[in-house]
């Protein structure tokens, strides 16, 4: 057998001065701001339950309910709208319906 005896090799890692805790956190961006935001639309919310949109359009919210009834379609995803005239469009949510104005209105 050979009686020389040979040292373990060692390996160096450098180690960074800067420690993760010292290190500063990234600026997060600010976000950008979406163009239609809801907030910087006109006073009309996106849809009306059908009491406020009843006293819009200058009628009683029953006769909205059967107009809302009368021209109600279901689509092939299963939503229930009725289109009531132009610009307006009636939403079944539920058992409640709620009516969408268009903008320009």
């Amino acid at each position: 057998m050979n009686s020389s005896t040979t040292k373990p090799t060692t390996i160096t890692v450098p180690v960074s001065s800067a420690s993760p805790e010292a290190t500063p956190a990234k600026e997060r961006r600010p976000r950008k701001r979406h163009p239609c935001r809801p907030a910087e639309r006109p006073d009309t919310p996106l849809m009306l339950p059908t009491i406020q949109a009843a006293a819009k359009l200058s009628k009683t919210p029953e006769a909205l309910r059967a107009l809302l009834g009368r021209y109600q379609v279901k689509g092939r995803d299963g939503n229930v709208t009725s289109p009531i005239g132009p610009g307006i469009l009636g939403f079944k949510i539920g058992g409640l319906w709620y009516v969408q104005f268009d903008v320009a209105r």
